[in-house]
């Protein structure tokens, strides 16, 4: 009984790493997605460093807003001889990512636009750039 019980136990732990592992693809697809899109579109994108992120994460998003979300990855961009510019918010999860968006959206700062894809928050003040993701979210 005790073996059965033991064996359940290793089966279901295996489960559910199985399952947190996929979880986390998506989030990083999702962003592979965006980043793609954006440099085909002519972008120059940068990859914002651990204590920028976290930096952001406390002061840009959870403090500025009173959320507790999580911030996993953060990309800035431009495109080169334009006035184009995007900032690229990977959340934790979805759920996340409708909670900074939310409080984005309630903001309401002139001539920005926002547009959240799964766990991803796109912030521009391109509306072409926008237009890239308007037909994916």
């Amino acid at each position: 009984m005790m073996k059965k019980l033991l064996a359940l136990l290793v089966v279901l732990f295996g489960l559910v790493a199985l399952v947190g592992c996929a979880g986390g693809g998506t989030t990083t697809n999702q962003a592979n997605d965006v980043i793609d899109t954006l440099e085909e579109d002519g972008y120059v994108l940068e990859t914002r460093d651990e204590d920028s992120r976290e930096y952001y994460q406390a002061n840009m998003v959870n403090t500025k807003y009173g959320l507790d979300v999580d911030v996993t990855e953060l990309y800035v961009g431009y495109v080169n001889g334009n006035e184009r510019w995007v900032e690229i918010v990977v959340l934790k999860n979805s759920t996340q990512a409708t909670e900074f968006y939310d409080e984005l959206m309630l903001e309401a700062t002139s001539g920005r636009f926002v547009v959240k894809l799964e766990s991803v928050v796109i912030i521009t003040f391109s509306e072409a750039t926008a237009n890239l993701f308007t037909s994916k979210s």
